[in-house]
């Protein structure tokens, strides 16, 4: 996988790990993510976004 995305890419997907499991436990288990747990996921999701993206950008001036 990483030969097909690149290293900065291929990182990415063992730090959605838990939020996809809790993502996915709300229809699975019935568990409705409390507050604290969704604005966790969001900053996660939020700070994965922001390092790829600069990522690419920085490729792209290199």
């Amino acid at each position: 996988m990483v030969s097909l995305l690149g290293p900065s890419r291929a990182a990415v997907f063992p730090a959605l790990a838990p939020g996809l499991a809790a993502l996915m436990a709300w229809p699975v288990l019935g568990h409705v993510p409390a507050l604290a747990e969704a604005i966790g996921l969001l900053l996660v999701m939020t700070g994965l976004l922001v390092a790829v993206t600069s990522a690419r950008v920085a490729a792209q001036k290199a």
